[in-house]
């Protein structure tokens, strides 16, 4: 069975993201996009509630990968999964990269994207953070 056009926009969204090619993800999301974020990043972090705007979501992304993974090129996106209701596409998929120190790291994530025009206009995010922390942010010791 061929896959839909909403899981199509998607695959591609998550695959702009895992290559850090802007050009793609401009290309997928809309002008307007609203990218909402796990609570505990804005208590933990100071991160906005929501990312507004495809020049912010852009900016945002790519302060993430500067500062969050040491070798990009290396960064891998898997998905296991996409499970699509009405406009909604959700995406089980891993991270696995490397942690700003060089020590290996995987995490397990669901976005659920919103596709209205063929492009994502909502995203929220889903992780575990404890984790990302645990193993991404330097330790006081």
């Amino acid at each position: 069975m061929a896959e839909s056009k909403n899981k199509q926009v998607a695959r591609e969204f998550l695959e702009s993201l895992e290559k850090d090619d802007v050009g793609r993800l401009r290309a997928v999301i809309s002008q307007d996009i609203v990218w909402h974020l796990a609570q505990s990043l804005k208590k933990a972090l100071g991160f906005p509630e929501a990312i507004r705007g495809a020049d912010a979501v852009v900016t945002w992304l790519n302060g993430l990968n500067t500062n969050m993974y040491k070798e990009i090129q290396k960064k891998r996106f898997i998905i296991h999964e996409m499970i699509e209701e009405g406009d909604k596409v959700a995406v089980v998929w891993k991270l696995s990269t490397m942690t700003p120190s060089g020590k290996p790291y995987t995490n397990d994530y669901i976005y659920l994207c919103r596709i209205a025009n063929g492009k994502v206009a909502e995203m929220t995010t889903y992780n575990d953070t404890a984790h990302a922390y645990e193993e991404m942010l330097p330790r006081n010791e």
